[in-house]
């Protein structure tokens, strides 16, 4: 604004602030009301700037309730509920959920009364038998022993 007010051109400013002179032209055209103000200037930028964020799912109270329930009440795991969040499209959340909302969701909430803990299902991981192989294709066998001669 300084500058400006001296009567120096776009391309002096640009040069004198390190900037493209597009860039100073773009500043000046956007945040020119009458005449520019860099104060109306930071105070359009601070304005833009919170409006431009989204509000995030898990402070929709619409959201935050419905994973609430879900998780709380039925017991469900954070990847059933993203799940059913997808099929319902459900009107408080217009966009995708994932499961990773719901962990954070179950890693901010406090313990439960009896101090039961969320715990992730199993994958239906197969616990390994005793006559598996191993990865060098040798069979492992634990019950036998070895014939001493």
């Amino acid at each position: 604004m300084i500058l400006l007010a001296q009567g120096k051109k776009q391309a002096e400013i640009a040069k004198a602030l390190g900037r493209s002179s597009s860039t100073i032209s773009r500043e000046l055209k956007r945040h020119a009301l009458e005449s520019y103000s860099a104060t109306n200037a930071q105070n359009s930028y601070l304005k833009h700037r919170q409006n431009s964020k989204a509000q995030r799912k898990l402070e929709q109270p619409e959201y935050f309730n419905l994973v609430q329930e879900k998780f709380l009440t039925e017991n469900w795991s954070p990847e059933q509920i993203s799940a059913r969040l997808l099929n319902l499209q459900s009107k408080c959340n217009k966009k995708r959920s994932t499961h990773q909302l719901e962990y954070n969701f179950v890693s901010t909430q406090k313990p439960l009364p009896n101090d039961e803990y969320f715990l992730p299902t199993s994958y239906n991981k197969r616990a390994r038998k005793d006559n598996d192989f191993t990865r060098t294709g040798q069979k492992t066998s634990r019950n036998c022993q070895s014939t001493g001669t």
